[in-house]
């Protein structure tokens, strides 16, 4: 989960995330859903990219770190996650206080090129400042970063993906956005309770800048461009 610094939004978020934290492991455990494809793909990825340890920004109640465990039984896996109540419940699954520690992801207390692989799954949308989420991603990150999240230009009828796709390339999509959500630029629904209108192709140009190629996964949708078409993608930067 983002970091719950002491704003109203993040407050919020870090509330929500609390108070969900002793059912989030059923919750986690039996969905099949984007993150779940996006990790398996990851997972396929670390033996031919060489990736010896991951760090997992936002980690929550510890879940893919366990699943990581479980698909390579040697990797050296750590999560950093600010709400306290979700790192109880991972250390209550067996993740050790290395494992799973206190930490936020846009602030990550780790030195440069820590890592050889960052990522993150369903994070980003719930922070404000995504940009610098993955400058951080980026910084800590040897060999490649990893985001799976939501793909706002890709989810609608056509009519609607069409106009925020035009609004976007015209770079009208901040002034639709802050309209869309009455001058507040952020959401709130009961399932994932405050979140941000927010595309991985946001942070498409970061990561390209950074690597020598992003692969980029359609992880739930169908059309061939997931980004007129795919409401959730992974990408997959390789570094330089």
């Amino acid at each position: 989960m983002p970091d719950p610094s002491h704003d109203f939004e993040a407050e919020e978020i870090s509330r929500h995330f609390a108070g969900k934290a002793g059912t989030y492991e059923d919750i986690e455990q039996n969905k099949d859903d984007e993150h779940a494809i996006a990790l398996n793909y990851l997972v396929s990825q670390l033996d031919y990219y060489d990736i010896h340890s991951v760090l997992d920004a936002g980690a929550g109640v510890g879940t893919d770190l366990l699943k990581l465990k479980a698909a390579k039984p040697g990797l050296k896996v750590t999560g950093c996650e600010p709400v306290a109540k979700m790192r109880e419940v991972g250390h209550a699954r067996g993740l050790s206080r290395d494992e799973l520690v206190d930490g936020n992801i846009t602030a990550l207390g780790f030195p440069d090129k820590s890592f050889d692989c960052v990522c993150e799954f369903a994070v980003l949308h719930h922070v404000k400042d995504h940009r610098k989420a993955v400058d951080e991603m980026l910084r800590v990150a040897r060999k490649a970063v990893f985001i799976s999240d939501s793909n706002c230009f890709g989810t609608g009828s056509p009519v609607a993906r069409a106009v925020k796709q035009g609004a976007h390339a015209l770079g009208l999509w901040p002034l639709v956005d802050y309209l869309k959500s009455g001058g507040k630029r952020y959401y709130v629904s009961e399932g994932d309770g405050l979140f941000y209108s927010y595309s991985t192709y946001f942070n498409y140009p970061q990561l390209r800048a950074a690597s020598k190629c992003v692969h980029v996964l359609n992880t739930k949708g169908t059309g061939t461009n997931p980004y007129r078409h795919a409401s959730h993608t992974a990408m997959l930067a390789i570094l330089k």
